[in-house]
């Protein structure tokens, strides 16, 4: 119970996140944190390198080598989840992408999405800010469960919305973007399909109303997964879809967050937009 709950913790957190940019009225933002809080998280999602082997000793060294066979060349096979996270150090703007002009370009998972004209882009400082305020309030709620950010290492990738949160009043329809690293779950996560299972399962068990079944979707040769979600913040009910997509042992998630259908319409036209390379 306590793997599934970590699973599908990533569903809440961006939730989470989103819905704080939804809101009605903005409270003062804290004093920016420094680039390297949101860079040391990236960094965290390397998967340590193996120690060197022993040399051999001079009677092993002394010994004829046996032939080994050669080794058949690797064949392609569907992406699973159970595939490790690029090892060693990650340049930061390759694992937490780029905006130039109006389009986000990530290159360690491999999509492009484009940018309404106008919108409010949330910068590095204020994307750790939102997700170290996620991880707390799942922190303190008993039915959520412990959240642990080293274990779960998730990162925020990006979030737009249509107006700036410090500064607007009322409803602000608004995309957010996580990375979350569930290489260590491979014997339990298989696929995009058992991921999905799980997750929904899990937001039910916390009381977040599913709306319609989990649609699978091929864009751009990518695997997509889509299921929407209801619920409510301040009064306000707020209209949620998820879709997700798993990359170098990474889920990566986007939420889609509106308490209006127009606002949804818009928020799903940028999705149709994205690109994967």
């Amino acid at each position: 119970m306590k793997s599934i709950k970590r699973v599908f913790a990533i569903f809440l957190v961006v939730m989470l996140m989103a819905t704080a940019f939804a809101g009605c009225g903005r409270k003062e933002e804290p004093e920016d944190t420094p680039d390297v809080a949101v860079a040391d998280k990236v960094e965290d999602t390397s998967t340590p390198e193996p120690e060197e082997t022993p040399a051999s000793t001079p009677e092993e060294a002394s010994e004829e080598p046996t032939e080994e066979p050669a080794e058949e060349p690797a064949t392609d096979t569907p992406e699973s989840a159970s595939e490790p996270a690029q090892t060693g150090e990650v340049e930061a703007d390759l694992v937490l992408g780029t905006v130039e002009g109006n389009t986000y370009t990530n290159g360690y998972f491999g999509f492009t999405l484009p940018i309404p004209e106008g919108w409010f882009v949330a910068t590095r400082e204020q994307l750790a800010q939102l997700l170290n305020a996620a991880l707390d309030y799942l922190e303190n709620d008993s039915g959520a469960g412990t959240i642990d950010l080293e274990t779960l290492q998730i990162v925020p990738l990006i979030i737009i919305a249509e107006q700036d949160p410090s500064s607007s009043i009322g409803p602000n329809s608004n995309l957010a973007c996580t990375a979350q690293n569930i290489s260590q779950y491979g014997s339990l996560i298989k696929d995009l399909k058992t991921y999905m299972n799980m997750a929904v399962q899990g937001l039910k068990a916390q009381g977040v109303e599913q709306s319609g079944d989990i649609e699978y979707l091929n864009i751009g040769g990518q695997e997509v997964a889509k299921v929407s979600a209801k619920q409510s913040v301040a009064g306000i009910a707020l209209n949620q879809t998820m879709y997700v997509f798993m990359k170098n042992g990474f889920v990566v998630m986007f939420t889609l967050t509106s308490n209006t259908d127009e606002g949804m319409q818009t928020l799903e036209n940028i999705m149709s937009g994205i690109a994967f390379k």
